[in-house]
């Protein structure tokens, strides 16, 4: 069962306000940054919330898809425009004790 994505954790905020938080936020780091490579590094949590957002998954629907620690994701931004290029790679991984690659 997927979080309520109202409940606010006191002081804290929900996953809706998280992630209009975000989507400014990478909004105005692609218009300060045309056509350059940017990388990002998040938690699990804003890292959901962006897939969702750019693929149009409810928050409420369950996860069927796998966020492994490490692994690197590739959005491409043009115009506020959110598109999803790569999910999760760890081939920079492979070779390393760091995770077990036949998850």
């Amino acid at each position: 069962m997927r979080p309520d994505p109202d409940f606010i954790i006191p002081e804290g905020e929900n996953i809706k306000q998280m992630l209009k938080r975000l989507i400014t936020c990478l909004n105005h780091i692609a218009a300060d940054n045309p056509g350059k490579k940017i990388a990002l590094v998040t938690h699990s949590g804003p890292l959901d919330a962006i897939f969702r957002w750019v693929l149009n998954i409810p928050f409420t629907a369950p996860r069927k898809f796998k966020i492994f620690n490490g692994s690197i994701s590739t959005f491409y931004a043009e115009n506020n425009k959110w598109t999803l290029k790569e999910w999760g790679s760890i081939r920079h991984l492979s070779g390393t004790n760091a995770i077990d690659i036949n998850v």
